[in-house]
Formats: structure tokens, C-alpha cells, sequence
């Protein structure tokens, strides 16, 4: 059919704007489907369960190292127990692209999987634990045997290192032949030292004995348990539900990629219109150009002026205080922070009162807001306490702010700790009036007392007394 004729342009370019947005907002919400799988999700997620089977290999080996004695410290079982348990809290982060159902269909595997590994963590450590014991066990044993089979014949303490010897080749490897040769051991044992000065040794050296083998019992029976749960296999159908999901969101993201390159052919030739009407709006934009170029170069210049000011406020060695004209705290730089010890969030809306230290009466604050009020500034030394309650000196500047129309707005206070100074001004003083050797008191003193008291004396018309 023929093509209509345009409507005018006026009337068109709202049109279009709108047509614009909605086409926009469609671009958007496809190009947001679209993405089928995020690389960096899918990867992450694959790695993660790599991770969590070579870690669970892992934790199964250390765990037969040191069930036969290849290891002599619990750290590589540790440190892969660890790696674990860090891989599962990756795979617990189900990756965001996949669909709700197939997020629904993963996590109770995941689930599942945490409860095994919860259980195995608990196996490992009861593992541990008997392993511990019976090592310690295993290097006690023959020194007991031996000292309570002191005195025994010659054939009696053979018989006893049998004994021992046999359940050190059980712990070395354990099996049936082991276990048999520890009970023919033990009773040949019982058989040889079966006298009545023989029989309260003959206990505890086999109660001894019997707990360590009962222990390695205990201990091959954990390691089976651990080497039996099913952590491969969940892994394994986790593995495949994230690779069904995987699967469906690639199909998904197709679609929605066919429907994208749709909506953008539409949104380019809208766009092409758009520019031939922008193009009319350029020319008078043109027209403008200076005037905003010299307001953007104002703007500049502002902005560099108050990045100055915020640096010399950021990193000013003195403390900086700004408040408003009700003297509630506005701002503090970080010095003030490393002198007072208060951080900013501390601090913002209290009054400075907050660092008195309470060695100053109510005369003196009086007196110092007074002469702010009069001449706008103060200085001088003041005593303050900061957050662990240690009263410093500091050297105060306080001055107040004022608008164009004269009305008082904030005031600002800059501050250095001069404890320091304090305390060489007070080594200085011992110096000069103090002997070193016996911190007595020295002539100078003596002299400078004596100067004070004559000048007491001129001034009262009073007699000096001692």
C-alpha cells in the first residue's frame, strides 16, 4: 500500500520519543533474558565443583596417610578439611542465570551435601581425636610394659615384648592376621605371668593394651565411615542438575537473542528518524555552546577551589573542628580522629563539650565564647580528654563564620596536641631547678623561691616568715 503521509513534526517527535522508551525498555528486558549464561558464573561454578571433588579426594587421603602412620601431624588433613569446606560454600552459590525451577531442583542437593559433609567433618574429628590418643598410646606402651614387667624372668619380659610388638604391627597394619597375632600374644602372655605378685602388672599392662587396640578398632571403623559416605555422588547429581539448567538456559537465552535483534532493527530505524530531527536542535544548541562553556569553566574552577580545601582539611597534622551556630559538630578531619581517638561517626551531631576534661571551671569557658563573641576568634591552651579518658594539653583556635548578611553560620576550631612540648617544657624545669644526681631541689630554685617570696613581702608590707 502506498505510505501515509507523515503527520508534522511537531506532533511526530513526541511519537517517536515514545516509541523510544518502549522500545528501550523491551531492549532492555531482552537484552537481560538474552543472557543465556554468565561466563564468569557458569566457570565459577564448574570450579567450585572441581574443586569440592579433588578436595573431598584429598580429605580421604590424608585421612589413610595418617590411619597408616605416613604422617605425623593432623595439618595437610586440616588444611584439606578446610579446602572442603570452602569449595561447599561455593557450590552452595547457585548461579543466578538459571531458572527458578532448575535453582529449586539444585538446592536441596546442595543441602544434602552440606548435612554429609557436616557428618564428615565430625567423623574427621572424632578421627583425630582417637588417632591422637593412640599414638600417644602406642610410644607410652612400651616404656609401661617395661616398667612393670621389671623383675619378671627372661622369658616372661620376651613374652611381654611380643606383646607390645604385636600391637605396634596391628597399628602399622591393621588387619585380621594382626589381630589374631595380638590375642595369641596376649594370651601367651597371661599363660607366662600368671603368678600372684605377677597379676595386678599383668592387668594393666593388657587393659593398656586392649585400649589401644579397642582405639585402632574404633579408628579403622571411622575411616570406613568417612570413605563410605556418598559425597561423590552428590556431588555428581548436583553436577547434573546444574547441567540440565545450564542446558535449558542456553535455549532460553536464544530466544530471547532472536527477539533482541528484532527490537534493535526497529529501534534503529527510530533512532534514524530521531537524528534527523536532532539535527535541527543542534544548530540552536550551537548557539548555547558558549554561554555553557564558560559556566562549565566557573564550575571548574569551583570545584578544583573546594578539592583544594578538602585536601588541606583531609590532611591538616592539626586537629580541625567545624560545627554549626547551635555548636553541634558538622565535620572532623582525620587528625582529629588520631588525637582525640573519636571517630567521625562518633562525634557528628554532639557537642564539643564531649572532650572536657574537667579541669577547667565554668569562669574560663565563659570568659573564652565571650571573646569569640567580640573579636571572633580565640587561642589558647586548654586541657582535654580524648575516648580512653587520658587528659592531654592541646594549643585551641576557635573562630566563628559569618554569611555576607553578618549572621553567624558555624564556627571552625583547629587544635594540636602539645603534650609533647608539656613534657620538655617540664624536663627543662626539672633540669634547671633540680639537682640530677639526688633530685633535690638546687640554688636556682632556692633562689627563684626566695625572689618570689622578697616580691610577696614588698607588696603585702609583710614580714617573711618560714
Amino acid at each position: 500500500p502506498p505510505m501515509r503521509r507523515l503527520p508534522d513534526g511537531r506532533r511526530l517527535l513526541p511519537m517517536v520519543v515514545v516509541a523510544l522508551l518502549v522500545l528501550a525498555t523491551l531492549l532492555g528486558w531482552a537484552f537481560w533474558h538474552a543472557r543465556s549464561v554468565v561466563l564468569q558464573e557458569h566457570f565459577g561454578y564448574t570450579t567450585a565443583l572441581q574443586d569440592l571433588r579433588k578436595a573431598d579426594a584429598a580429605v580421604n587421603a590424608q585421612l589413610m596417610a595418617a590411619r597408616l602412620g605416613w604422617v605425623h601431624s593432623y595439618d595437610a588433613l586440616n588444611a584439606r578439611l578446610d579446602d572442603l569446606m570452602r569449595s561447599a560454600r561455593q557450590a552452595a552459590a547457585v548461579p543466578s542465570y538459571l531458572d527458578k525451577a532448575d535453582r529449586r531442583r539444585i538446592e536441596p542437593r546442595v543441602a544434602s551435601l552440606a548435612a554429609t559433609l557436616a557428618r564428615k567433618a565430625d567423623l574427621v574429628d572424632r578421627f583425630r581425636r582417637d588417632d591422637a590418643v593412640a599414638r600417644n598410646s602406642l610410644v607410652l606402651f612400651p616404656e609401661l610394659a617395661g616398667r612393670l614387667s621389671h623383675g619378671w624372668s627372661d622369658a616372661e619380659q620376651l613374652v611381654t615384648l611380643r606383646y607390645v610388638a604385636s600391637i605396634h604391627e596391628l597399628s602399622r597394619a591393621d588387619s585380621d592376621a594382626g589381630r589374631g597375632a595380638v590375642r595369641q600374644a596376649r594370651g601367651r602372655l597371661q599363660s607366662a605371668a600368671n603368678r600372684a605378685d605377677q597379676r595386678a602388672a599383668l592387668a594393666l599392662i593388657l587393659s593398656h593394651g586392649d585400649l589401644i587396640v579397642a582405639t585402632m578398632t574404633r579408628l579403622g571403623d571411622l575411616g570406613r565411615e568417612v570413605m563410605e559416605l556418598p559425597v561423590p555422588a552428590q556431588i555428581d547429581a548436583i553436577d547434573a542438575a546444574f547441567r540440565h539448567g545450564h542446558e535449558a538456559a542456553e535455549v532460553r537465552g536464544e530466544r530471547y537473542r532472536r527477539l533482541l535483534l528484532l527490537l534493535a532493527l526497529g529501534t534503529g530505524a527510530a533512532l534514524g528518524f530521531t537524528l534527523l530531527r536532532l539535527e535541527r536542535t543542534r544548530r540552536q544548541l550551537q548557539r548555547a555552546h558558549g554561554e555553557v562553556s564558560e559556566r562549565l569553566q566557573a564550575q571548574l574552577r569551583a570545584e578544583a577551589d573546594l578539592r583544594l580545601h578538602a585536601t588541606a582539611f583531609m590532611n591538616s597534622r592539626e586537629g580541625i573542628t567545624l560545627t554549626d551556630a547551635n555548636r553541634l559538630i558538622l565535620d572532623v578531619n582525620p587528625a582529629f580522629t588520631r588525637i582525640t581517638g573519636y571517630a567521625r561517626e562518633e562525634v557528628i551531631g554532639r557537642d564539643p563539650r564531649v572532650l572536657k576534661s574537667g579541669r577547667h571551671d565554668s569562669a574560663f569557658y565563659r570568659e573564652m565564647w565571650r571573646d569569640i563573641e567580640l573579636h571572633g576568634n580565640w587561642r589558647g591552651e586548654i586541657w582535654n580528654r580524648n575516648k580512653f579518658g587520658v587528659v592531654y594539653p592541646e594549643l585551641l583556635s576557635i573562630s566563628s563564620v559569618k554569611d555576607n548578611a553578618g549572621t553567624l553560620t558555624n564556627y571552625v576550631a583547629i587544635f594540636s596536641d602539645i603534650s609533647r612540648l608539656k613534657e620538655q617544657e617540664r624536663q627543662l624545669t626539672q633540669m634547671a631547678y633540680y639537682d640530677p644526681l639526688t633530685g633535690l631541689p638546687n640554688r636556682t630554685l632556692l633562689l627563684d623561691r626566695l625572689q618570689q617570696a622578697l616580691a610577696y613581702t614588698r607588696r603585702t608590707r609583710q614580714g617573711l616568715m618560714a
